[in-house]
């Protein structure tokens, strides 16, 4: 466990490092100091998978990173679990440009639309549709490259961002999003996804 945690440690450094170096060929050295700016009437489509403790992570994102910088956001957050789920609801009720989801990510969707989630004793913090557990609950289930089709998400000319913290599910929405040949739309992808190899090495 503490070799995995070096190891991811470093790799978000070297990643970091070489961030700041790939901003700087392109915008010149100066560039650490300017302020990042989306350009005005730019679409930027956040989606949050896994919102846990009130959707949090969601709500930062949305006000202290990309709020600051411009930007017509539009974020979707997919929680599984309700409890967590209505609370994430709640917190953004007042928000038009963000829409909370009750559905499991899935690769292949079972043909009544529904999988067993494992709940955790976590608040919701380690629901899992990988990782057993003795209490259980049945969600809706969908596959990402699908919603994204079905509601015509994708546009031109916009950013798009993707996040996800679900436990071991972030292989079935990559492997999905890699098959439906979508995986290149996608201009960020963000997350810690040590649970893929802590579930399956």
């Amino acid at each position: 466990e503490k070799v995995l945690t070096l190891i991811v440690r470093t790799d978000t450094f070297i990643r970091f490092f070489f961030a700041i170096l790939e901003r700087m060929a392109t915008l010149g050295p100066l560039a650490l100091y300017r302020k990042a700016a989306i350009p005005q009437g730019t679409e930027v489509l956040y989606l949050d998978l896994g919102t846990h403790e009130q959707g949090k992570e969601l709500a930062f994102t949305i006000d202290h990173i990309l709020g600051p910088i411009g930007g017509n956001v539009k974020a979707f957050g997919f929680e599984a679990n309700q409890q967590t789920h209505s609370r994430a609801v709640a917190r953004f009720a007042n928000r038009a440009n963000v829409t909370i989801i009750r559905k499991a990510l899935v690769f292949e969707v079972p043909p009544n639309g529904q999988i067993k989630l494992y709940k955790d004793q976590e608040k919701g913090l380690g629901d899992s549709l990988y990782r057993q557990s003795a209490e259980t609950e049945v969600v809706e289930c969908c596959r990402l490259s699908e919603f994204l089709s079905s509601n015509k998400l994708l546009k031109p000319s916009q950013i798009r961002l993707l996040r996800m913290n679900i436990e071991g599910a972030e292989y079935d929405v990559v492997q999905d999003l890699v098959e439906a040949g979508m995986v290149g739309e996608i201009d960020g992808f963000f997350g810690m996804w040590d649970d893929v190899y802590k579930i399956d090495p």
